[in-house]
C-alpha cells in the first residue's frame, strides 16, 4: 500500500514494480514470474488487526491474514504496468536461490475466529498505491 519505500531493502515488489512503471523503468522479475504469492492490502490488514485486538481468545490468537487467493509474478507487474498506464519492459533474471515458489494465506481461522474478510481487491489497492507513488514521482 501506499507509503512503503521502493528503496528500501525491506521493500515489497509492488512498490518496486509501481515506482518503477512510474519512472518509465524496466520491471525486473527474478525466474520464470510463475511463483504465486497472496498480496493483501494494508487497510485489510489493519482491519484484523483491530479485531484481533478486541479479540479475547485465552492465551492470545496466531492467524494468518492474507486474500486466500495467489496471483502470478506475471500477472502482478501487467496489473501494475496497467494501473500506471506504463509502456515499460519486463525484464527477467535469474531466479533466487532458495526462493519459494507459491505462497499463499489460509485465512480460515482468521475468518473463523475473527470474522476477517479482505474487503480490497489487488487491482482496487494497486490502483490506490500507484496514485500514491504517482503523487510521489511529481514532487
Amino acid at each position: 500500500g501506499p507509503r512503503q519505500d521502493p528503496s528500501s531493502p525491506y521493500s515489497g515488489v509492488i512498490s518496486i514494480f509501481l515506482d518503477r512503471a512510474l519512472r518509465g523503468e524496466p520491471l525486473v522479475v527474478f525466474g520464470d514470474g510463475e511463483q504465486t504469492r497472496d498480496f493483501v492490502y494494508v487497510g485489510d490488514v489493519a482491519r484484523a488487526l483491530m479485531a484481533a485486538c478486541l479479540d479475547d481468545t485465552p492465551g492470545g490468537l496466531i492467524a494468518n491474514i492474507g486474500t486466500g487467493n495467489a496471483i502470478p509474478i506475471n500477472e502482478l507487474a501487467k496489473q501494475c504496468l496497467a494501473c500506471c498506464d506504463g509502456d515499460v519492459a519486463v525484464t527477467h533474471e535469474a531466479e533466487r536461490p532458495g526462493e519459494i515458489k507459491h505462497s499463499v494465506a489460509d485465512i480460515s481461522h482468521a475468518r473463523a475466529t475473527l470474522g476477517f474478510e479482505p474487503q480490497t481487491h489487488i487491482t482496487q489497492g494497486l490502483r490506490s498505491t500507484a496514485e500514491w507513488y504517482r503523487r510521489q514521482v511529481q514532487r
